[in-house]
């Protein structure tokens, strides 16, 4: 036996990734590919494809695609090598062998072709373009099919491609959702390119089709398995979303669609509202509509689409509607926050509500926003008032913590000298070490000679604070030194 039929013994059994294992450790199918790789001789993988073993013919197309990467085929001089590889990439599509593979650190069993096909697509097109076009043309509508479509023909502004586009989206099985998902994806694409269909008509059929077919379909009543149920009710919103937001950008009509899709909408799916909402900027029943749910929702995401749209729309009360629901309902999106703030509608009370109120995300943005505004602090007194009541809660009041750890990264950031009473008693009481961290960060920025002489003492105290540390530093040690170094200078 020799070296190369050595090595290649190591790659038979599975295909993995390059790394493995929760600690990333280096595969031992991937060591022995770049050995084979070392060769830099492509006949090498045409060789090991030639085996017809599922898990070696992954293996050759993994030493090919290595060695193709970043090229075109005015790159490969040899006519036979370049025939070669695209009669491998061919077969690689058509492959539809269950081998077992380890990526990364999961263990499964996928199908050669569901594998590469992503991969596969993204070499320029002067290599891939005749095999994935006459893959198109030969196969019956499937995943692959669709992934190639999405992932690659999409950049390609021909008839033709529409047409097989369309022959396999009137083709695709009623209940296999997530091809469909694909197709749909390529029309976007080519939509995004600025790609003019030549034949509207064929794909107002497709879409109302497909929406048929959304609502016919009893698949997740007959799923066992939950993850599956799941899965395929993304695919229908998403679908559905994405049919909607085309027929508005290719003007398809679909209005009683539109509104059957807002009638039922919930969050999944609500983004595409601020997106349509200029097409339907004169439209009574369009409005109507998304006021209702407005006033149905409680969801933080579906209510922040909504407002967009309505300033899409240039709805005069927008200002006061938003205003009024977060007051209501407590509850606010991180990303209509980021809107709110360029619109300057950030005021004291959608920033008390973050605080108390709000999620993780919705109380980090106080510090945030006060980095960049601190005199608001001293502008808002309600506020102010918290910051105390909050660093003032006594140790044991869990429900605090997240509160009490964005009003400490506050101080810190706005650099406020006024609050280090209340900073340094959380440092000495607090029973949880990741609140002692953030007061000792805090009075790092804040403290002066007063205070070192205390940090001195709880250094002693704090010995394991570095564990909980995101850097593993010992924070009072830090803030120590920060001190001392303003005090020299």
């Amino acid at each position: 036996m020799n070296d190369k039929e050595k090595i290649i013994k190591e790659l038979k059994g599975i295909y993995s990734s390059d790394l493995i294992g929760p600690n990333a450790v280096k595969s031992p199918g991937y060591e022995a590919l770049e050995k084979l790789l070392a060769y830099d001789d492509i006949k090498i993988f045409f060789d090991l494809w030639e085996k017809n073993d599922p898990v070696l013919r992954a293996w050759a197309w993994e030493g090919i695609n290595t060695l193709i990467m970043d090229k075109k085929a005015e790159d490969i001089k040899d006519l036979e090598i370049l025939t070669k590889i695209q009669q491998i990439v061919l077969g690689i599509l058509k492959d539809n062998s269950i081998i077992e593979t380890l990526l990364g650190c999961k263990l499964s069993h996928q199908k050669v072709n569901e594998v590469f096909v992503g991969r596969i697509c993204y070499h320029d097109h002067s290599i891939i373009l005749n095999p994935l076009m006459e893959f198109v043309k030969t196969e019956e509508t499937n995943i692959i099919v669709g992934s190639v479509f999405e992932y690659s023909f999409y950049k390609i502004p021909d008839p033709e491609v529409e047409e097989l586009l369309f022959k396999h989206a009137m083709n695709a099985k009623a209940s296999d959702f997530e091809t469909k998902k694909h197709l749909i994806e390529a029309i976007n694409r080519m939509n995004y390119e600025s790609y003019q269909f030549k034949k509207k008509d064929e794909l107002k059929i497709i879409f109302k089709k497909y929406l048929k077919e959304i609502n016919e379909d009893k698949t997740e009543a007959q799923e066992t398995i939950q993850r599956d149920k799941s899965f395929i009710h993304d695919y229908k919103i998403d679908i559905q979303a994405r049919i909607i937001e085309l027929a508005a950008a290719l003007d398809l009509g679909f209005e009683k669609e539109t509104f059957d899709f807002i009638k039922s909408l919930e969050h999944r799916g609500s983004h595409i509202l601020p997106i349509i909402a200029e097409k339907f900027s004169k439209n009574e029943e369009f409005l109507q509509l998304i006021l209702e749910k407005l006033n149905q929702t409680k969801d933080s995401s579906l209510v922040s689409d909504i407002f967009r749209a309505l300033v899409k729309l240039g709805h005069t009360e927008w200002k006061k509607l938003i205003k009024d629901y977060i007051l209501k309902h407590k509850l606010i999106d991180s990303t209509l926050l980021r809107d709110l703030e360029e619109k300057d509608m950030i005021d004291e009370e959608i920033i008390t509500i973050c605080l108390i109120d709000g999620h993780l995300g919705q109380k980090w943005y106080v510090s945030q926003y006060l980095e960049k505004h601190p005199e608001k602090i001293d502008e808002w007194p309600k506020l102010r008032a918290e910051f105390i009541k909050i660093l003032n809660t006594p140790k044991w009041y869990s429900e605090d913590f997240e509160k009490k750890k964005a009003v400490l990264n506050s101080i810190e950031k706005m650099k406020r000298t006024d609050m280090i009473n209340e900073v340094m008693k959380n440092l000495r009481i607090a029973e949880n070490k990741n609140i002692k961290v953030y007061a000792a960060k805090a009075i790092g920025e804040i403290g002066g000679k007063e205070q070192l002489e205390e940090l001195k003492e709880l250094l002693e105290i704090e010995k394991d604070i570095a564990e909980y540390s995101m850097f593993g530093e010992n924070e009072i040690l830090n803030a120590i030194n920060k001190i001392k170094s303003r005090i020299n200078n």
